[in-house]
């Protein structure tokens, strides 16, 4: 590199610089280089997003309105689209929350508990509302139409898609402050982050 003129070095920094970005592509905001994909990760052609409140199959009272303000609050901060709760959108997100338990995993002699996990169970369902497309596992997981019925009259059953089911766990110890109320709020957010993740990035 000693012998090698100065303005040789730099033309041939120079032609390395242009050789990347000939392998380089870019396409609604993704740039492909070298192998490495960097830029967003959510679907194209999505402006608006419908989430209902998630319905709530728990005894837990109020937990359906948590998760939804968590998950609408989540992908307002990381995901271009617009949230709706009602009317007309391009893709819908449907979600269950089926379970919120809390196991002890330690206790004293006086049988408090001194550290316990709380685990929230929550089925989703993302799809295109436009062609009624599974948005998380494109192609899978559809489960065929029943046939119409005889009668016209009737509405035919459209096919519909087999929720994903995610956990999320949180763990808390009172004898340091901590409390059901401060892991409850922890494992909604972690649960949130998840479920945005999953839309954002599908398998």
């Amino acid at each position: 590199m000693r012998g090698i003129p100065p303005k040789l070095r730099l033309l041939g920094l120079l032609l390395a610089m242009m050789a990347v970005g000939v392998s380089a592509c870019s396409q609604n905001g993704v740039v492909t280089a070298l192998g490495y994909t960097v830029g967003p990760r959510h679907c194209d052609g999505i402006k608006t997003v419908r989430v209902p409140i998630f319905r709530n199959r728990t005894m837990v009272r109020d937990i359906e309105f948590e998760m939804t303000q968590a998950v609408v609050q989540r992908i307002h901060q990381t995901t271009p689209w617009r949230v709706i709760q009602s009317g007309e959108a391009d893709a819908e997100l449907l979600g269950t929350i089926v379970m919120l338990g809390k196991r002890p995993i330690l206790q004293n002699e006086l049988n408090e508990v001194r550290d316990a996990e709380l685990t929230l169970g929550v089925e989703i369902i993302f799809h295109d509302c436009r062609t009624g497309a599974n948005l998380m596992r494109p192609g899978q997981d559809v489960l065929p139409a029943i046939p119409p019925p005889p009668d016209p009259m009737q509405p035919m059953i459209l096919p519909h898609h087999a929720p994903l089911l995610l956990q999320r766990t949180a763990g808390f110890t009172p004898e340091i402050g901590e409390s059901y109320a401060t892991a409850r709020q922890k494992v909604i957010q972690e649960m949130a982050v998840q479920i945005v993740h999953i839309l954002e990035d599908p398998w």
